[in-house]
């Protein structure tokens, strides 16, 4: 049996993920009591993981990288809607 490698590259050259990503940064936003992220305003906030992520949206809608920390409700819900990704 021959060895397999899979790569998987991420950051939107193969799939564009902005549309699931941006609809689970909202939910947590919402939850937080702050206003939703546009598509296009998420979309230069990707490619340095999901803390840097979080952070920035939270940032953006004037939070903190503290509050960005904190766990919640959302996340877990918003990963099993993504339809795009």
């Amino acid at each position: 049996m021959s060895d397999i490698l899979l790569v998987f590259d991420l950051d939107g050259t193969l799939v564009d993920s902005v549309p699931d990503l941006a609809n689970a940064l909202n939910e947590v936003l919402r939850e937080r009591g702050h206003e939703a992220l546009s598509r296009a305003e998420v979309a230069p906030m990707v490619g340095d993981g999901v803390p840097a992520l979080v952070a920035r949206a939270f940032e953006a809608r004037g939070g903190s990288a503290a509050e960005a920390a904190l766990p919640c409700r959302a996340t877990s819900r918003s990963t099993r809607r993504m339809r795009r990704t």
